[in-house]
């Protein structure tokens, strides 16, 4: 018993649309932080190369000046020493604004790329089940946790044997500039971390590319639902096959039992003597042909007979007509033209019996 609960659990289906949904208003979604990482690292790389040089001037040109230029005879008070201050940080803040707008656009472009436009209400409510230190034990110690420590000790790697290349090929160089001009040192300098920052923006684009795949992976596995799960959804949108098929169920009783009532006001039944019937009422003042008040087959048929029987309607068997009667005429509905002679025989006879 409990070997085959276990298979009934096991989360081998694929996601319904509604469970996406869901998860995805959850604020649960397909992800790659180190996608974003990468990303805007290369777009803040190529806004250095593209504005780098401006940078660089306004602060070799700031720190000469206050080097060189600034005439340090001169009395310095606090409201000299705040203006200096706010001055230089004017500049380069102003030279610093084409980085920090690409850094903010390229995060909300990445972003949008991995995840579309989602606002979700639901993943800024408090969780207090993560609070909770057995899952709290669960998570450190889950294949998640295992495959995130392993792609940070991979990242310092990385990191680390690119920097120590880089920096022993051009260690020696660093000395000597001290004897160079300032601006030729930072431009050196802003060079140098620029060539060392493309190489990890590559190293860190191949790890990003293999964390998005473990993503997307894990992302799916978490999305399979088991075949409960799925029978349980389709109960939730669905209803409740058993009380669906209860209340189609009632429906047609009621159904029937309202047309059992409207065959006590026909004139008379037409039948099929098998398995068709039809009750038919002519009132001329109300109707300008015969009307079709009941009609049914199988089980609704042999009910509608004998209801007829107990309220002594006369039942008239005419298998060509009540075969044609029956795929032509609705309930409610008056009869067609083509039926008019049939009928008018059968009523004009009954009326006789009646009188007699």
């Amino acid at each position: 018993m409990i070997f085959f609960m276990a298979i009934s659990e096991e989360k081998t289906e694929k996601p319904t649309p509604k469970k996406k949904r869901d998860t995805r208003e959850k604020g649960h979604v397909l992800k790659s932080n180190d996608v974003n990482i990468a990303f805007v690292l290369i777009a803040m790389l190529g806004a250095f190369k593209i504005f780098g040089p401006y940078l660089i001037e306004k602060i070799g040109t700031v720190t000469t000046y206050y080097i060189t230029g600034f005439d340090y005879r001169d009395s310095l008070t606090t409201a000299k020493a705040n203006t200096i201050f706010f001055n230089s940080a004017a500049s380069i803040f102003i030279a610093m604004l084409p980085f920090l707008a690409t850094s903010v656009l390229s995060t909300l472009l990445i972003s949008y790329l991995q995840v579309g436009f989602l606002f979700s209400k639901k993943a800024l409510t408090p969780d207090f089940a993560r609070i909770n230190p057995v899952e709290g034990f669960k998570r450190m110690f889950s294949i998640r946790a295992l495959a995130e420590l392993l792609k940070t000790i991979l990242k310092f790697c990385v990191i680390a044997a690119v920097v120590f290349a880089e920096i022993k090929k051009v260690f020696h160089t660093f000395a000597m500039l001290i004897k160079n001009d300032i601006t030729l040192s930072l431009k050196y300098i802003f060079e140098t971390i620029l060539k060392i920052s493309f190489k990890l923006a590559f190293a860190l684009l191949i790890i990003a590319a293999f964390d998005y795949l473990y993503q997307w992976w894990e992302y799916n596995r978490n999305l399979k639902m088991s075949k409960q799960e799925i029978k349980d959804e389709f109960k939730q949108v669905e209803g409740d096959p058993k009380i669906k098929a209860r209340i189609r169920q009632k429906q047609m009783q009621l159904g029937l039992a309202r047309m059992m009532s409207d065959v006590a006001k026909a004139d008379f039944v037409l039948a099929n003597p098998t398995h068709l019937a039809i009750a038919i009422k002519y009132d001329e003042k109300e109707n300008n042909a015969p009307v079709v008040v009941a009609k049914g087959k199988g089980y609704v048929a042999l009910k509608i007979k004998e209801k007829a029987m107990e309220l002594k309607i006369e039942i008239i068997e005419d298998k060509p007509l009540a075969q044609a009667m029956y795929a032509a005429v609705e309930i409610g509905q008056e009869i067609p033209q083509e039926f008019y002679v049939a009928i008018a025989k059968i009523l004009a006879e009954i009326y006789s019996v009646r009188r007699r």
